[in-house]
């Protein structure tokens, strides 16, 4: 069985050779169309072939047979006048590259790493494997600590001073804890706190961060959690995880998060605002959408107060503050 497939596609009689490629009528619909094939993870790789504009475009696809990635191409904007797909062919990986440690480039941050790290997972059909290989990364000192706050998130914090939260009594999860900064804040409120991560080294860090914490740091991940959390909590702290999740997966991870609050309880999402969704494809993270922030709101977890706001620094990046409610 092949890796992957290879696409050959080349111009159309409808292709105008006096304009580059993203000036052909109709540029913005196909670049759409791609760019959700590629979250989907159907497309692996695409671009076109020599100097430039090149002439034909080549696409590596991972698809079960032909016929898949025949039929969903199809579907493209553009039609067969403006690309034509000249050959579908199985490609075997015999080569793969690891560079040493010592060769590695550290000099690029986290944040690129995290790309490569997650477009190598999302390759492999794995959209979570990445986040322990780049937190243990990091722990070795190729890379910086990722998601390594002190403090906690500032809209966080907002809404709790403006809520006048207290947890006395109450139990409280915050996902994807990374390190904890979030977790810890949560806790000062009284809450009894439950924070986890998928990543076993990220735990390991924020118990070693915060040795006599009163949160409960456990591994466990948000496409399969643990039974006995389902309606299990009075407060779910929802930040920046769900967006770090490819398309493939973020509706079951967002109707996981809403399974997690229990009767009259509160979930608070923080999240990157994304307009349009055709221009989301260069993850992670992937903003979400309105109607990706609205999904949280199922199987009678009801919204509050969406909001639209922006970080208060010189980038004014819009995020969505959004909080939930389930039914007592």
């Amino acid at each position: 069985m092949a890796d992957y497939y290879l696409v050959r596609r080349a111009r159309g009689a409808a292709w105008d050779l006096s304009r580059p490629r993203r000036e052909q009528p109709g540029w913005d619909e196909h670049a759409a169309f791609m760019d959700a094939l590629v979250r989907e993870g159907l497309v692996v790789l695409g671009g076109p072939v020599g100097e430039g504009d090149g002439d034909d475009a080549l696409l590596v696809v991972d698809v079960e047979d032909e016929q898949e990635i025949v039929a969903r191409l199809a579907d493209d904007p553009w039609g067969c006048d403006m690309l034509t797909t000249t050959s579908v062919e199985p490609w075997s990986v015999w080569l793969r590259a690891v560079a040493p440690v010592a060769a590695q480039d550290t000099s690029d941050g986290w944040e690129a790493r995290a790309d490569r790290l997650a477009g190598e997972s999302l390759a492999l059909g794995d959209p979570t494997g990445w986040f322990e290989r780049l937190y243990s990364t990091a722990r070795d000192g190729e890379v910086s600590m990722p998601w390594s706050r002190t403090t906690p998130h500032p809209m966080l914090v907002d809404w709790a001073q403006t809520r006048g939260l207290a947890g006395s009594g109450q139990r409280a999860l915050v996902i994807g804890c990374g390190l904890g900064a979030d977790a810890e804040y949560v806790a000062e409120f009284g809450y009894a706190t439950v924070a986890f991560d998928i990543s076993d080294t990220a735990i390991e860090l924020v118990r070693d961060r915060f040795p006599a914490s009163t949160v409960e740091y456990v591994t466990a991940n948000l496409l399969d959690p643990p039974g006995d959390w389902v309606h299990g909590f009075d407060l779910v702290v929802e930040v920046h995880t769900v967006q770090a999740l490819p398309a493939s997966v973020r509706s079951k991870a967002t109707a996981n998060v809403a399974r997690l609050v229990g009767p009259g309880g509160t979930l608070i999402v923080i999240a990157a605002a994304g307009k349009d969704a055709a221009r989301l494809a260069d993850g992670p993270p992937w903003p979400l959408t309105r109607s990706e922030i609205d999904g949280f709101e199922t199987g009678g977890v009801h919204a509050v107060r969406v909001e639209e706001l922006h970080d208060d620094d010189e980038r004014a990046r819009a995020r969505w503050r959004a909080e939930f409610r389930r039914t007592a």
